[in-house]
């Protein structure tokens, strides 16, 4: 029983256990100060990262404003060449007109 006592008694001094908590406390301290670096530098890389991608989104919307102001450009060039079109064919439905015109007043000249 004595034996058994003994076993299950606390074997640190007082001081020895103070300086135990010590020790646990400071790596403690230490741990987290390096968990908060770790979170600092990884907040800052992330910083830079977003901003790259930010500079490069807004690359890519400049480009498509250019790629929309180019589609503009050219369907307004497509609407002049079709109105340039019609007119032509205009101008060759009345030419075909006034040769017929010109055909049938000379058959009535022959009759």
């Amino acid at each position: 029983m004595k034996k058994l006592g003994k076993q299950l008694m606390w074997k640190f001094e007082k001081s020895e256990m103070g300086d135990i908590l010590d020790q646990i406390e400071r790596i403690k301290t230490l741990v987290s100060i390096a968990l908060t670096d770790d979170l600092f530098s990884l907040s800052q890389a992330m910083k830079q990262e977003l901003s790259a991608i930010g500079k490069r989104i807004s690359g890519i919307n400049n480009g498509v404003i250019a790629l929309h102001d180019r589609q503009q450009r050219i369907s307004e060039g497509v609407s002049d060449i079709s109105v340039g079109v019609t007119f032509l064919n205009l101008g060759q439905q009345e030419e075909e007109r006034r040769k017929i015109e010109e055909m049938a007043v000379s058959n009535k000249l022959q009759v």
